[in-house]
């Protein structure tokens, strides 16, 4: 009988390899990473931001920041994401705040915030909340927590609400309509 040459080499392999110690792979460390798209801009970036915590960035063909998902060192290290429109202005927010750490999602236009829906950042039962603005400093709580944990909607409040912020807007597209 011919030895099996071939089947005694695998098995000897195997057995070199068994009694061989794993080779780990060394971490990679640095204060950043860039993530560089055909154009040659930044496409997306892993680094610390100026407050210590560590942040993701994702940006446009142009190379500006567009979506950001990071920690707030200010409240415990929650995790929050923002939506940048392309002059840099945040437009939309997810995070966690409160002493609760409840989830809120903040809508914004020039600067301000418009829309606020959340669960309460104070009560333990967490009640949803939706807040919205008009004018700046105008605010309308159209959802808030009511007596005994629950919710009550301010329906009627909310549609005068909408009907005084958007009154002449409303009127304006029904004209534009019209001549149509």
């Amino acid at each position: 009988m011919s030895p099996n040459v071939p089947g005694r080499a695998v098995a000897l392999l195997g057995l070199l390899l068994a009694a061989a110690p794993i080779a780990r792979a060394q971490p990679m460390s640095a204060t950043s990473y860039e993530l560089r798209g055909p154009n040659g801009k930044t496409a997306a970036m892993l680094a610390m931001s100026p407050n210590g915590s560590p942040g993701l960035w994702l940006m446009d063909p142009e190379g500006r920041p567009r979506m950001s998902l990071g920690l707030y060192p200010e409240n415990d290290f929650t995790p929050g994401l923002v939506l940048t429109d392309e002059k840099g202005e945040a437009v939309g927010l997810f995070r966690m705040a409160g002493p609760n750490h409840s989830p809120v999602v903040v809508f914004k236009a020039d600067g301000s915030d418009r829309m606020i829906l959340g669960l309460d950042m104070n009560d333990r039962g967490r009640a949803p909340f939706l807040t919205i603005a008009g004018e700046p400093g105008n605010r309308l709580k159209a959802l808030e927590p009511g007596g005994g944990g629950k919710s009550e909607f301010l329906f009627t409040a909310l549609i005068a609400f909408a009907a005084g912020a958007l009154g002449g807007r409303l009127s304006s597209r029904r004209k534009d309509a019209g001549a149509a």
